[in-house]
């Protein structure tokens, strides 16, 4: 039984069904964690390096404020820890993890386990592992072994939860200082939809978008065959494309592509607004619903 689980997090026990799973604690290092799976981390880090003093404050504040916006689905209340509600309240809980970790010379930050599922996806802990990743310390994990969450916290999660599409390159492209990854730009017009399709069915990808020219952009995690498997699928399509490996032109080139002119029109930010407020306005009455049932919120 997962009594582990079950007695640290019982939030998670009661909405996942992982009874009977087998449980295992290890020590490992902390960007073990940084995975495609889990694409909020890059926002972390991002404030993270911003408290260093390595960047502009307002513009990585602005960058995390809108990824837990858009986590969340705009009504800011922490799932099973009801008195963390706000943007203020989880940037506290960021900032005293910070400081924590500047102040603690210890191996293993955080007594707490934090739980992963058999891909090493965390399924709990994001600040406390992002904190240990920043300080390259380790942490220890409580990994549910034949365990695979039905849900990941990739760039679809958040491009389907509204996130302004520059937010997610510049998670993008912290992605890139922390793991090794490859870059393929296709250099003829391309639908995003069906290239998606068909690189998700392959591997899970960092990030995949459009540039301002139609063209598509994919942004892999350098791990196994899985960048060998994508491009030969893109051959067999017919599809010319550059592959770019080094970190430093990965980042130059992910710059200079951008992201597509729509995002600049005014009626399309009205519209996206509006949707947002619609999210909202569902995730409160989902909020209330569970409340009333007496179902786990």
């Amino acid at each position: 039984m997962a009594q582990g689980l079950k007695k640290e997090y019982p939030y998670l026990y009661g909405t996942l069904k992982v009874s009977g799973a087998r449980e295992e604690f290890e020590t490992v290092k902390a960007q073990t964690l940084i995975c495609p799976e889990r694409f909020d981390f890059m926002a972390k880090l991002i404030y993270l390096e911003a408290m260093d003093g390595k960047r502009e404050f307002a513009g990585a504040q602005e960058i995390y404020r809108r990824h837990i916006e858009a986590f969340q689905d705009y009504f800011i209340v922490e799932p099973g820890q009801h008195e963390k509600r706000g943007l203020e309240a989880f940037e506290q809980v960021l900032q005293s993890l910070y400081r924590a970790g500047r102040e603690n010379p210890d191996e293993v930050l955080f007594p707490k386990a934090i739980p992963v599922d058999r891909r090493w996806m965390a399924l709990d802990g994001a600040h406390r592992a992002c904190v240990s990743s920043y300080f390259h310390r380790k942490l220890e994990v409580l990994r549910l072994c034949e365990f695979t969450a039905p849900y990941t916290f990739d760039y679809r999660f958040f491009r389907r939860r509204l996130l302004d599409e520059r937010i997610m390159l510049e998670m993008a492209r912290e992605y890139v200082r922390w793991k090794p990854a490859i870059l393929l730009s296709i250099k003829a017009k391309a639908r995003l939809p069906k290239i998606q399709k068909i690189v998700c069915g392959i591997t899970q990808p960092v990030f995949i978008w459009k540039d301002r020219q139609g063209c598509c952009h994919m942004l892999l995690e350098n791990r196994g065959t899985q960048p060998e498997a994508v491009q030969k699928v893109l051959e067999k399509m017919g599809l010319a494309f550059e592959i770019i490996r080094e970190k430093e032109d990965i980042r130059l080139q992910m710059e200079r592509c951008g992201v597509p002119r729509i995002g600049e029109n005014p009626l399309y930010k009205f519209g996206i607004n509006g949707l947002r407020r619609l999210r909202r306005w569902y995730r409160i009455f989902l909020y209330f619903l569970k409340k009333l049932l007496g179902r786990p919120v």
